[in-house]
């Protein structure tokens, strides 16, 4: 069974209430909090947009932050490019990175593509919340990508390894953490093994560097299996719908339009 897992640290309310969508009739039906100076939300085709915004954006505020993390093979890619796709209040974190681009990314959208003297510029230049080597290549976040979603009051996803989620942590971030994994170790191998572009080497050490990231996802505040991709869809939904349903000094509740302290 796919599990949802919260962090004891993060226990105002638990997630046994949503695992599988339980929650609500299903993940896309639940209320959702509604940001100061957005509209209210009204159902379109099976997403959620804000009426008065053609964007489907919040006017106001910062969003949230969501940081997802799991080894290579556990599919968070596809999970995520779906998830994105059907959410027009969610945007993507756009990493920079050192390491070739491979066929079908596209520079600006999949990744930043520099080369190491730029990447070393950025470092300097503290334009990085984080930054790791990952498989011999160099991984950061841009803190203009952070600031971009919050001044068009979107919620941000970021897709990064274990190392950058630590880091994020020391720096302060405030975010939730959901750690995605694969069913089982074999699977992990399977699906690794499957794509074409890995070289025995970096096989090998995908691998070695999946086994030991899988011993951390107790430390995150969600952990999701990966085992089909529509039910992990929707548990990954069913976490975001929770998060904007939390109750945030400043925040009002779906559906109210006056201020947030006479709800």
């Amino acid at each position: 069974m796919a599990i949802i897992h919260q962090h004891p640290a993060h226990s105002s309310f638990t997630a046994a209430d949503y695992v599988d969508g339980s929650f609500f009739s299903t993940p896309r039906e639940s209320p959702c909090y509604n940001r100061r100076g957005s509209g209210a939300r009204v159902r379109t085709g099976g997403l959620w947009t804000r009426a008065g915004s053609e964007r489907g954006l919040n006017q106001g505020g910062a969003g949230l932050v969501f940081v997802v993390c799991g080894p290579s093979g556990a599919g968070k890619t596809t999970l995520l490019d779906t998830l994105l796709a059907g959410d027009p209040s969610l945007t993507f974190s756009v990493s920079m990175t050192t390491r070739e681009q491979r066929d079908g990314e596209v520079d600006k959208q999949d990744y930043y593509f520099v080369s190491e003297e730029r990447f070393s510029q950025a470092v300097q230049g503290d334009e990085l919340i984080e930054w790791a080597w990952v498989h011999e290549h160099r991984y950061g976040t841009p803190r203009t990508e952070i600031s971009r979603a919050h001044a068009e009051g979107r919620d941000v996803v970021l897709d990064i390894d274990v190392q950058g989620a630590d880091r994020l942590r020391a720096a302060g971030l405030v975010a939730r953490y959901v750690f995605i994994l694969p069913p089982s170790i074999d699977e992990l191998e399977r699906r690794l093994a499957a794509r074409e572009s890995e070289t025995a080497r970096s096989f090998a050490t995908r691998l070695a560097a999946a086994q030991r990231e899988l011993l951390q996802w107790p430390r995150f505040d969600y952990a999701v299996v990966n085992d089909e991709q529509d039910g992990a869809e929707d548990r990954l939904r069913a976490i975001i719908a929770a998060e904007r349903c939390r109750v945030r000094g400043g925040w009002r509740p779906f559906g109210w339009h006056g201020d947030p302290a006479e709800a």
